[in-house]
């Protein structure tokens, strides 16, 4: 299966993201996740800010309309 046919669901993302890594991460998550956003914008960067949206639903993190 490629990356482009995966399918994940809205409810398993919460499940990892409020979930699991607050409790992971415990008093640090703050500092990790910021950090992690980072990370991400600095290996992913973007031509303009009308890049956004195609990003995140790329990524995944936002239905597409």
């Amino acid at each position: 299966m490629s990356d482009t046919e995966r399918k994940y669901t809205d409810f398993g993302y919460e499940l990892v993201r409020e979930t699991l890594l607050p409790e992971l991460l415990n008093e640090e998550e703050d500092e990790i996740m910021y950090w992690g956003g980072k990370l991400i914008a600095r290996k992913h960067p973007l031509d303009s800010v009308d890049d956004i949206p195609s990003f995140f639903e790329r990524a995944g993190w936002v239905r597409s309309v």
